[in-house]
Parts: C-alpha cells; sequence; structure tokens
C-alpha cells in the first residue's frame, strides 16, 4: 500500500500497475469505487439533457446565438470537470506515484477550467442591468475576468504544489485555493441580489423603454415555456427573480457544505476503518458537487430564458464581448496545461519527503514489524507493506 489517505484503512489498489488495470477497476469495489460512479452519473445525467432531450434545446430557440455563446463554453467545463475527474480516480493507480500526482494535477485543471465558465455567465448573464463595471470593485470587465482567470490559475498552481509537497492543511489549502475565486466569480449575482431583488423598489428591475422588447420575446419564448412547464403560463419577473435567488443559495449552501465535509474528514475521522468503501467524505463531497452544479445549471437555464433578461442580455454584450470571454477560458486552459507540463515532468519530484509521508502514514506497528522481519517473524501483513515501501525508496533512485 504506497498511498494512504487520512483514516482510510483499507481498499487500496495496488500503486503502478497497468493503465487497462485502472480502466478495469471501474468495475471493482475499493475505496475508488464510488468517488469514480459518483461523477459518471453526473456526466451521464448531462449527457442526457444536454445531447438528447430535445425539448431543453428548444428551449433557446428564441435566444440569438451570440448570447448561448457563453452557455456552451460553461456546459463544456461542467462535462470537462467530470469527466476529468472520473479519469483521475480511475487511472491513478497505473503506471508510478508520479503519474497519480499528474491524474489529480488534471483533475485540478478540470476544476480550474469550470470556475472561469462559471464567473464567465455570471458575469455576462447575471449581473444586474446596471451593470457592475461602474463599481469600484470590478472597475471594468476586461480587468474583472483577467483578475477571475489569474486567480484561477494560481490557485491551480498552488494546489499542484501541494501535491508535491505534502502538508496536514493539504486539503485546507486546496479547498480555499478554489474557493477564493469561486466566491469572488459569484459577485455579479451578488451585485444583482441588492441591486434588484432586495431592494424596496421593483419599478426598477424593468424599465419603461424595455416593455415592447419584453412583450416580443414573451411571444417566442412562452410557447416553448409552457411545454417545459405543465402548461403553466410564464411566471411574473418578481417570481422568476425569486426562483432564481432561491436556487442561486441552494447550489451555495450544498456546494460550500461539501467542502467542509471533505476539509474535515467526516465521518470517517469519527470512525477509522468503518466508511473505506462506503461513505467516506470524499463521495459525499462528489455528490454534494453533483446536486450543486444541477442547481446552477437550471438556474442559468431559467435566467436565461427568462422574457426581461433575454431582453437586457440582448443589448448587454455582443458577438465579440462573448468570443473575447471565450477566448479567456482557451488562455486559461493553455496556463493550466502549462503549469501541469511543469510540475509533472520538468520539476523536481521529491519522492524522498513522499516516501517519508507514506511511512508515517502506515501504522506504527509497521516499523515494529520491519524488526521482526530481519529476525524471521514477522507477519504477512506487516511483509507486504515493508516491501511496498522499500520500491517507493528503489524509485526515487
Amino acid at each position: 500500500m504506497d498511498v494512504q489517505e487520512k483514516f482510510i484503512l483499507s481498499g487500496y489498489r495496488p500503486l503502478g500497475t497497468s493503465f487497462i488495470y485502472g480502466l478495469k477497476s471501474i468495475f471493482f469495489l475499493h475505496n475508488e469505487t464510488l468517488n469514480v460512479w459518483t461523477h459518471i452519473v453526473p456526466l451521464v445525467y448531462f449527457f442526457y439533457y444536454l445531447c438528447i432531450d430535445t425539448a431543453l434545446w428548444k428551449r433557446l430557440d428564441g435566444i440569438p446565438k451570440h448570447v448561448r455563446l457563453p452557455l456552451y463554453g460553461y456546459i463544456a467545463g461542467v462535462c470537462i470537470l467530470f469527466a476529468t475527474s472520473s479519469f483521475a480516480h480511475l487511472c491513478s493507480c497505473a503506471w508510478s506515484r508520479k503519474w497519480r500526482e499528474v491524474c489529480f494535477m488534471l483533475d485540478y485543471a478540470a476544476i480550474t477550467v469550470y470556475g472561469t465558465s462559471c464567473a464567465i455567465v455570471y458575469y455576462l448573464y447575471n449581473k444586474p442591468k446596471q451593470g457592475v463595471e461602474h463599481t469600484i470593485l470590478f472597475m471594468t470587465g476586461d480587468f474583472y475576468m483577467g483578475f477571475i482567470a489569474v486567480t484561477g490559475v494560481f490557485g491551480m498552481w498552488v494546489c499542484c504544489y501541494t501535491r508535491l509537497n505534502p502538508s496536514h492543511l493539504g486539503y485546507t489549502i486546496r479547498t480555499c485555493a478554489f474557493g477564493l475565486p469561486a466566491v469572488l466569480g459569484s459577485f455579479p449575482a451578488i451585485f444583482r441580489f441588492y441591486t434588484e431583488i432586495f431592494t424596496p423598489s421593483r419599478a426598477s428591475v424593468i424599465d419603461q423603454g424595455e416593455a415592447e422588447s419584453i412583450n416580443k420575446m414573451t411571444e417566442q419564448v412562452a410557447p416553448v415555456r409552457n411545454t417545459l412547464s405543465s402548461n403553466q403560463p410564464i411566471s411574473e419577473p418578481i417570481v422568476e427573480e425569486l426562483r432564481y435567488c432561491w436556487r442561486f443559495i441552494l447550489h451555495s449552501v450544498i456546494m460550500i457544505g461539501g467542502a467542509v465535509i471533505n476539509v474535515i474528514k467526516v465521518p470517517e475521522r469519527w470512525w477509522p476503518g468503518m466508511f473505506d468503501i462506503f461513505g467516506h467524505s470524499h463521495q459525499w463531497f462528489h455528490v454534494c458537487i453533483f446536486l450543486s452544479i444541477r442547481e446552477q445549471f437550471w438556474l442559468i437555464m431559467d435566467d436565461i430564458s427568462m422574457a426581461h433578461r433575454l431582453a437586457h442580455l440582448e443589448q448587454a454584450f455582443s458577438l465579440s464581448c462573448a468570443s473575447s470571454m471565450l477566448g479567456l477560458l482557451l488562455m486559461v486552459i493553455i496556463c493550466i496545461l502549462a503549469t501541469i507540463s511543469w510540475f509533472g515532468f520538468c520539476h523536481p519530484f521529491k519522492m524522498a519527503c513522499q516516501a517519508h509521508h507514506v511511512a508515517n502514514t502506515l501504522p506504527q506497528d509497521h516499523e515494529n514489524g520491519s524488526q521482526n522481519d530481519k529476525n524471521g517473524q514477522q507477519n504477512d501483513q506487516f511483509a507486504t507493506h515493508r516491501k511496498e515501501f522499500t520500491n517507493v525508496k528503489l524509485k526515487s533512485t
């Protein structure tokens, strides 16, 4: 057992196996099985709605193509997240310890791509009609989105560094590194709550100049909306805004709750060894991620379909603006791939430090077992641990 997570005592796959073995292990029972399937199931869920459910795409028929363009980038980010994370958990046992670290660096890269795509759709779709550019915090849209991109890439760099330099605060550092861009990316939605939903006057939400555009959009969107909501008429703007608010709060609470569970390692912290295969914290974290992104997805789909919001979106940004945001997303992908290349292939891989970390995670009796092995008295379990630990040391040379 070359690697041992905190409070997870069993169910590990042997490290250094073949890539084919890693793929086949999707049908084996080990402590990564549910980590894999809790991302594969969401991937199938979104694949169904995005590629099979035609009613969903009919919902967007009346929306201009340049308004839909950022939505495609967000959808790609969601699919990349679930697909890459599934691959990382499934194939991290293949070949070597260095490959394992690269797998989870790819996982961090997918999280960064997803986070950047979220920030883009929040800024373009969810910001208040007055815009957030005029506040001293955001300056201009280019400055704000550039700052989000730099923060995300830096957070990914920090996560890669903690993979190669193990620390007992590793999970906390990585959570904060991804949490900061997520909070900053949500500011347009938060500003919208303040300026359009929780303000005393609701008259400013829809000005008189938009009335004609709203009526036109309602005629285009309402027939499709009715087919998707049991023939219910399109909701009043205030009801739609409050539903948007509820979805965003639910999305945020579930996401934060999952992150806290993952950091504090419950329930396995309380009963080590009991939840090795089923029910440990990272599995619950994956479930929370799926439920949170599901709420976020429908929140964005509802928001882009609101008649009074759609009239605003057509005037808020042009095709060149949407294209520049997708160009920013492409630049982020290039930067994080360069980061993985540096840490995975150029940066010195501190195997000795990791080997020492592995030794500290093994049971205390392992040291006594090593001495007994010299005397011919070590039992089979400790002999296996000693053999695998020796292999780690040999690889470092």
